[in-house]
């Protein structure tokens, strides 16, 4: 798993932004968003750098579920060069005012049905009991280091049907 292109750029991004999300950490009402719109552009930036010749597409807040207005936090799509592939990622965001209710926000977050990346930050230490449809999430083995603060990415797909 630590080949990971998508998992390899989100720890990058985060180690190159670690006082803004030390600083995010602390704000009431989330990051989500944020981290949403920062990671579509480093997608962009490197997967169009990693596969030339493709047509790299990344979109946020699509409506991809069907029967609901539900909205994915975000897609990548590739074409192009015998890559095709799309991955829809759900992002959750630890903050000081959610750590209480993570968990149930993290389990909470998807909707049916789907096939998606669920990713989560949590700045909480040796948090193991996060779970999207009975299948705990793993800790990736690359940490973010934000300041004073560890941020652990917690990763698990599944097929929900």
């Amino acid at each position: 798993m630590d080949q990971n292109a998508i998992l390899n750029k989100i720890v990058e991004w985060g180690n190159a932004n670690g006082p803004k999300l030390e600083a995010a950490y602390g704000f009431h009402g989330g990051w989500e968003g944020w981290v949403q719109v920062e990671l579509a552009i480093a997608f962009k930036q490197a997967f169009e750098h990693d596969f030339p010749g493709s047509t790299i597409t990344v979109t946020r807040e699509d409506t991809v579920y069907r029967g609901t207005n539900q909205r994915s936090d975000s897609l990548i799509s590739t074409k192009g060069a015998g890559r095709d592939f799309t991955n829809m990622l759900e992002l959750k965001c630890e903050s000081v005012a959610g750590a209480a209710g993570f968990s149930g926000q993290v389990a909470g977050d998807l909707y049916l049905p789907c096939k998606a990346w669920v990713i989560a930050f949590s700045v909480t230490k040796n948090l193991s009991n996060l779970s999207v449809g009975g299948k705990n999430l793993a800790a990736y083995s690359k940490q973010i280091h934000a300041g004073r603060t560890t941020i652990t990415t917690l990763v698990g797909s599944k097929d929900f049907k």
